[in-house]
């Protein structure tokens, strides 16, 4: 009977493992098609609900905040924090018309407050809270930004954050205990290891203690099991993504097979339809700026979350 359950777990345990050359497909998807994100869109597209509450931190132009905001529906609300003033106000002209958008000028943090924010202006995503030098945005400006935890938050009920804040994700995390507490979220948050570790002052053991304080597991982003191992992996590793995702364990096993499902949806997906969805996406904006077409879209969107609701 031992021999039969180990036999099992081993069966178990090669099922979830991809082959080099997968890897390297995967990766390849990143560099070509934003793998990544495309990832975690599907992960809280099964996840929310119409009425539902998000998070978008690092939220930068809406990459996920309007699809988080289409996610949740008319009842639902998105709070979007983004410190930089220039993004932020056109991240508020863009979802203005969506009603259920919150875009908060703000960085997020282990302590509420101020601090120097170090805008790149010749790559203003990678922009942070940390002056890091950086070969595609060598020059950096120094900005006294707001800074407040997540835990004032902690009485909504969020049920998804996603957070990208280039390296400064742990102390967000650090400010959002009282809110995994309470409202025990899943959260997919980017994850520079060992390299985000010494650029912000934390070690492993502290990222772990985080986590396991909070009642939460981690897996990666193609539903792998997340160690201290993974942990002490560089930026470049071409194995384990530089997204992680969060959640109380009892929820893990499911959520990891989600993101399994969706890894190998992507392994399957054939050549000419990765090539028809970059076409798409190059000419999405196009559309959308006919003129006419955001009030047909308004009337679409409208009909559609009827329909959810």
């Amino acid at each position: 009977m031992e021999r039969s359950a180990a036999t099992a777990r081993t069966r178990e345990t090669a099922a979830l493992q991809y082959t080099a050359s997968e890897f390297g497909r995967l990766f390849d998807l990143q560099e070509s098609d934003e793998l990544f994100e495309r990832l975690i869109k599907g992960l809280y597209r099964g996840l929310l609900r119409p009425g539902d509450q998000a998070v978008d931190g690092g939220a930068h132009l809406g990459l996920h905040t309007v699809p988080l905001s289409c996610a949740v529906g008319r009842r639902g609300r998105v709070y979007a924090f983004e410190p930089l003033l220039a993004i932020a106000e056109q991240l508020e002209r863009r979802v203005s018309a969506r009603g259920n958008v919150t875009v908060r000028r703000q960085a997020l943090g282990a302590q509420d407050g101020t601090a120097t924010f170090y805008a790149l202006p010749d790559s203003l995503g990678l922009s942070s809270l940390r002056d890091r030098p950086l070969a595609q945005s060598p020059r950096s400006i120094e900005l006294e930004v707001a800074v407040v935890r997540l835990d004032t938050l902690a009485t909504e009920p969020i049920r998804f954050l996603k957070l990208d804040l280039e390296g400064g994700e742990f102390h967000a995390l650090l400010g959002a205990r009282e809110l995994l507490a309470r409202q025990s979220p899943v959260v997919a948050f980017e994850c520079g290891r060992i390299g985000s570790a010494g650029s912000y002052g934390y070690t492993s053991e502290e990222f772990f203690a985080l986590f396991a304080d909070a009642g939460y597991g981690l897996v990666t982003l193609f539903g792998q099991s997340f160690t201290p191992d993974d942990f002490q992996r560089g930026w470049d590793d071409r194995v384990v993504p530089h997204y992680l995702v969060a959640a109380p364990h009892r929820r893990l096993p499911a959520l990891a097979t989600q993101l399994r499902t969706l890894t190998r949806e992507a392994l399957t997906t054939p050549e000419w339809r990765w090539r028809m969805r970059r076409a798409v996406d190059v000419l999405r904006p196009r559309i959308a700026a006919l003129p006419g077409m955001r009030f047909a879209w308004r009337r679409v969107r409208a009909v559609i979350e009827a329909s959810r609701t």
